[in-house]
């Protein structure tokens, strides 16, 4: 939801710093490797794919996909959206 806010609005600045404060919070209370840790690494990725910054995108969609991996297992299933 803050993706389509911060597109209606233009404001990508607010929207990743809301995005960065909740991964924050997220890796302090519940590990680097939780699957909630995973989504926010994916929700601040895609708003950086969004502004453009592919190479700053693809490296948190990597650690999103590895965390996934470790915890959910490597089988196609785990890693396709229902």
């Amino acid at each position: 939801m803050p993706l389509r806010v911060a597109e209606d609005k233009g404001d990508y600045a607010g929207a990743e710093s809301v995005f960065r404060r909740a991964l924050a919070i997220g890796e302090k209370a519940q590990g680097p490797n939780h699957p909630a840790t995973a989504l926010s690494l994916n929700n601040l990725a895609e708003l950086l794919a969004a502004k453009g910054d592919c190479a700053g995108a693809e490296l948190l969609f990597r650690r999103a996909l590895a965390i996934r991996e470790k915890v959910l297992g490597q089988t196609i299933q785990t890693l396709l959206p229902a």
